[in-house]
């Protein structure tokens, strides 16, 4: 098996690197290094569809979801597969293509990783900024629900720009009123979610002691597709 390893690490086309993964067993990707994830992270993110069948009946997404769970005891090959993730419009490209179970274990693993990688930090959350159209907001969203009117957020995913577009609208009104543009974040920027069941649905890692919860943008987005 060391030698497709090596051929999936050397293989220059989207074709290639998924015919030689699809007849590696899952159980082998272990023994692909970290280049060669982001690599074949790279050439499937580009890909327009994630539904084709190749050899072994193996499709594009089970091939996704093992290789990230490959990196799984690895810390180096998280940070390859996090870097190639974070690459233009990759995580929001993959984040489109992507749906049911496999875009939530895809989501939360990933989520998982980054945590350990990439630790939040607090004050970038809670700073203030401006928006374009003078607003200022931070990465802190406060999610109630009250007798009055509640602020509701929308996300976007514009995967051209790589980001997901925040908007707001007043629950009350939302049926009629147009979503007010708040911010664009990318994927592994974090923000803090305040809501007393915030966690009730999140992976365990995430949990907080408290009611803020930090977490990457891309599962604050995975909420709104839930």
């Amino acid at each position: 098996m060391n030698i497709l390893a090596n051929q999936i690490g050397t293989a220059s086309t989207t074709d290639e690197v998924l015919s030689l993964l699809a007849i590696m067993p899952k159980a082998e990707y272990y023994r692909l290094s970290s280049s060669a994830i982001a690599k074949s992270i790279g050439f499937i993110g580009n890909k327009l569809f994630m539904t084709e069948d190749y050899i072994s009946c193996i499709n594009d997404e089970e091939i996704v979801l093992a290789l990230i769970e490959s990196c799984r005891e690895d810390i180096e090959k998280k940070k390859s597969l996090l870097a190639a993730l974070s690459k233009g419009n990759t995580m929001n490209r993959f984040m489109a293509h992507l749906d049911g179970d496999n875009l939530k274990k895809f989501v939360f693993t990933i989520a998982e990783y980054t945590n350990e990688v990439m630790p939040p930090n607090l004050y970038e959350i809670t700073q203030d900024r401006f928006n374009s159209l003078g607003v200022v907001y931070s990465h802190l969203f406060d999610w109630k629900e009250t007798l009055g009117p509640d602020v509701i957020f929308e996300s976007e995913n514009a995967i051209l720009s790589g980001k997901f577009i925040i908007t707001t609208k007043t629950d009350w009104l939302a049926i009629f009123q147009d979503a007010q543009y708040l911010m664009d974040i990318k994927p592994f920027e974090y923000i803090g979610l305040m809501s007393d069941d915030a966690a009730s649905n999140l992976p365990g890692f995430l949990k907080p002691g408290e009611t803020i919860v930090m977490m990457p943008a891309f599962l604050f987005h995975w909420f709104f597709l839930s």
